[in-house]
């Protein structure tokens, strides 16, 4: 009877140990990011060097040349459930003092990673990050050291080591402070049957009510702690001219309108390719946010999607509770040599990609 307990005990054990034994992050160890509260917005230190080696033979790190080849790595090997839009990922790509960093092995794409200059409002004062994105490694050459070395060359690639970065991150965290940590939510459109469209229009469809728009989105977003911005020409080509983000302005009975900003992307979902309207942000009139759903999910519906996802971030919070949408995956935001005071959802209005 003992013999036949012990093995169970053994079992037990192990799943204990595991649960509270955390796996070390060696890259991150020793990295200038948020590790405990600070009071205010401060720059960590310099970008420390790197002694990283690839756990194999034959590979380069160079900046990459080609980016349809860039763009079908990155569809093949970046995420089993979705696939990258393209407008927005070239746009990215093609960004002045952009950096787009491959890892090559014997002229095959084996690891990818890109950078852009943003500028982001903090209490009123405008902060130059690079925006860190798309790092990834083909599946057969992960646990390879492949990650560390594309973050450690783009970061020694920059002259200032005092440059300051963000990224984020879904799903799983690190082992850091995060500058927040929310989720994903969802609504399921595939029952709804599409109607007459009414009280809502895209902003591509009345482009001389562009600067109108554009002095509403800076009033509203004003109020944010933190927040993107948006030059006039900024705004004028990511929404009208390169069509890079959809902008749609709900007409409320308010006589307040609502911003909705998103971008088109598939999905597959129950082993079916399906649209996904990718809201990045929902701006202005939220009083009433049923009537709001409503009008989105009809022009959506309308436009070919299936579906929308929405983040818990500014004050999206109360539309994603009173339209009951479901949860969905995790979502952190991060920084990398600077240190932000706590932050509340509520108080930051930014989300990329």
């Amino acid at each position: 009877m003992i013999l036949k307990i012990i093995p169970i005990l053994i079992a037990i054990i192990v799943i204990i140990s595991a649960k509270f034994i955390k796996k070390r992050h060696f890259f991150w160890e020793k990295q200038p990011v948020i590790r405990k509260k600070t009071d205010s917005l401060k720059v960590i230190g310099l970008i420390p060097k790197f002694k990283f080696k690839y756990k194999g033979k034959g590979i380069v790190l160079d900046k990459a040349n080609n980016i349809d080849k860039v763009y079908e790595f990155l569809n093949k090997n970046f995420n089993n459930n979705y696939n990258i839009n393209y407008p927005y990922f070239k746009d990215s790509y093609n960004q002045k003092n952009s950096r787009n960093i491959c890892i090559y092995h014997k002229k095959d794409i084996i690891g990818f990673i890109h950078s852009e200059p943003i500028n982001i409002i903090y209490n009123n004062k405008v902060v130059n990050f690079q925006y860190v994105d798309y790092l990834c490694v083909s599946k057969n050459n992960r646990g390879k050291n492949c990650a560390s070395l594309l973050i450690a060359y783009l970061l020694q690639s920059f002259a200032n080591k005092k440059t300051v970065f963000l990224f984020k991150r879904e799903e799983v965290g690190l082992p850091f402070r995060p500058l927040i940590s929310t989720n994903y939510y969802y609504k399921d459109l595939t029952k709804c049957l599409p109607k007459k469209i009414e009280n809502v229009w895209h902003i591509v469809n009345r482009r001389d009510k562009i600067d109108l728009i554009y002095n509403y989105y800076k009033k509203i977003t004003s109020k944010y702690k933190l927040r993107t911005f948006y030059s006039k020409r900024k705004f004028r080509d990511t929404f009208v001219n390169k069509k890079i983000l959809d902008l749609f302005v709900i007409e409320n009975n308010s006589n307040f309108k609502t911003l909705v900003i998103g971008k088109k992307n598939s999905y597959k979902i129950n082993n079916k390719i399906e649209n996904c309207f990718e809201i990045e942000l929902i701006l202005g009139e939220l009083r009433y946010s049923r009537d709001i759903d409503r009008t989105l999910s009809n022009i959506l519906k309308n436009n070919g999607y299936n579906f929308y996802s929405v983040a818990n971030i500014a004050h999206h919070g109360k539309f994603i509770k009173e339209n009951k949408l479901k949860k969905s995956m995790k979502l952190y935001y991060y920084t990398y040599n600077i240190a932000i005071p706590d932050i509340k959802l509520n108080e930051f209005c930014l989300n990329i990609n």
